[in-house]
């Protein structure tokens, strides 16, 4: 959990008498976790939580186990998202430099006006961007609206993205296998 201690440690606390109990690096790591996992919602990272909690407490103290949807919820909402994400980039962004990976964002979109009945019909694309290097390394059209995922799973393949940090937005849902 080095990342967390070093990074999150910066953000402040936001609780000041009520949720207190569990640690603010805690909550944060856990919904990191859970959302990464395919969490949903406030009551899927807590079933996350519980069901992961050994695991979990390789990386944290969870000194009173997972914390209720409700106070998950309360906690992430008091915080400074903007700083949170800016935090969560530097730390990313550094350890890259650190380790001389490239980094890549993996967007999806829909192209606006591009259907005329539905959406199930529109031009849906992926994108691969060198941030580094600012350009577009691959783009594919997937032939219908959630069929993202799976599309960038094959651009991670086929583009050997072994050495690199790829960076997915929430809209994409990827299943990785472990490599």
């Amino acid at each position: 959990m080095h990342f967390v201690n070093s990074a999150i440690a910066l953000i402040p606390d936001p609780r000041k008498d009520i949720n207190i109990k569990p640690q603010l690096i805690d909550v944060i790591f856990l919904v990191f976790a859970a959302v990464l996992s395919g969490a949903s919602g406030w009551k899927s990272i807590q079933d996350f939580g519980e069901a992961q909690l050994d695991w979990l407490k390789k990386y944290g103290t969870y000194q009173n186990g997972i914390p209720r949807c409700h106070c998950i919820a309360n906690i992430i909402n008091a915080l400074d998202t903007d700083l949170l994400v800016q935090t969560l980039l530097s730390w990313i962004h550094e350890r890259r430099e650190r380790t001389g990976r490239t980094l890549i964002a993996l967007d999806g979109k829909t192209l606006r006006r591009s259907w005329s009945e539905e959406i199930c019909t529109a031009l849906h694309t992926v994108s691969a961007y060198d941030v580094d290097a600012g350009i577009t390394l691959y783009q594919k059209a997937a032939n219908s609206k959630g069929k993202e995922g799976k599309l960038a799973r094959q651009i991670i393949d086929a583009l050997a993205l072994d050495n690199a940090i790829v960076m997915i937005t929430s809209s994409l849902q990827i299943k990785f296998d472990p490599r």
